[in-house]
């Protein structure tokens, strides 16, 4: 397992590279500036400005001094916030970010693997069509729109919690359902599909002409093979859940890593954008890491040769 995460890092540095030039050179060609919104600006004030935050200089000299900056782990100053650095900004916003999709993960992988386990015991009746049905529901409504639809239901309509905010438990309610919601329906089908795999092996029949009890027969014998397509998920899951925190965040207007991100998309805050895309990339190469390690570690017919 060590060689494997060995490997693993030293195959990100060029994806990790790629990815920092390509979101260097594209944020710079996009129209405007980090500053060209400020307003009653003097050009000599503008340039003073470019020259201390190193705009001045030229492009490939500009990208060679922040890979220098970022091979040390410094994401330079935020534009937008004068006296923050983007280290700061991420260490302050990130871990309210992390509740979020921890929460939806949580709620995705119990309500998922439940409906998903019910399905499959009885499979082609009214238990199996029900949740299967409210999944496809879940996979066919975006964030963007079951938001706004569980807003004005809960909050609007029925007062249940509250709309903003991510202070207390009620107003964690509406954005965690909201961003697990789609990997949830995921979960499920996935589950489903598993767990009927599994379910229909020599060994489950053994099982059950011994009488063990169905409900022993799902849980103790069948789930840990019927998740194997679950856990093969979680990699694009996590990605999925922190793109998906921008939308989530920014209708909730949670103070989060991913709002912060599209703030700096809006006020053209170079090293914010560089520095969240770069922090996404690494968190991403990590999740899919350790979910390789648990698909070895439940599954022996696979080695950490067969994930290189």
């Amino acid at each position: 397992m060590f060689v494997f995460i060995i490997r693993r890092a030293i195959e990100t540095i060029p994806v990790l590279w790629f990815v920092a030039t390509l979101t260097f050179f594209m944020v710079r060609l996009a129209p405007g500036g980090p500053f060209s919104a400020e307003r009653h600006v003097s050009p000599e004030t503008l340039a003073s400005l470019n020259q201390h935050y190193g705009l001045d200089k030229p492009l490939v000299q500009q990208y060679f001094t922040y890979l220098g900056k970022v091979v040390k782990g410094d994401l330079g100053p935020s534009f937008a916030y004068r006296n923050r650095t983007v280290n700061e900004i991420i260490a302050a916003k990130f871990p309210v970010s992390l509740q979020l999709g921890l929460l939806a993960m949580a709620f995705a992988l119990v309500a998922g693997v439940t409906a998903g386990t019910l399905a499959a015991t009885k499979s082609n009746c009214p238990r199996d069509y029900v949740p299967m049905s409210l999944a496809m529901l879940g996979i066919c409504l975006p964030s963007f729109v079951l938001g706004p639809c569980l807003v004005w239901l809960f909050a609007l309509k029925l007062g249940w919690v509250n709309v903003l905010g991510w202070e207390t438990l009620g107003d964690m309610v509406l954005p965690t359902l909201t961003l697990g919601a789609l990997y949830a329906a995921n979960i499920a089908r996935l589950a489903r599909g598993g767990m009927l795999e599994v379910m229909s092996m020599d060994f489950i029949r053994v099982a059950r002409a011994k009488g063990v009890p169905e409900w022993k027969i799902a849980v103790k014998h069948a789930l840990r093979g019927g998740m194997l397509p679950v856990v093969s998920y979680l990699g694009p899951a996590v990605a999925g859940v922190v793109t998906g925190s921008f939308v989530v965040e920014t209708i909730f207007q949670i103070p989060g890593l991913g709002r912060e991100f599209i703030q700096a998309a809006l006020n053209r805050d170079y090293t914010m954008i560089m520095g969240t895309v770069l922090f996404y990339a690494v968190l991403i190469v990590v999740c899919n890491t350790v979910v390789d390690i648990l698909q070895v570690a439940l599954d022996p017919r696979l080695s950490f040769k067969d994930k290189a």
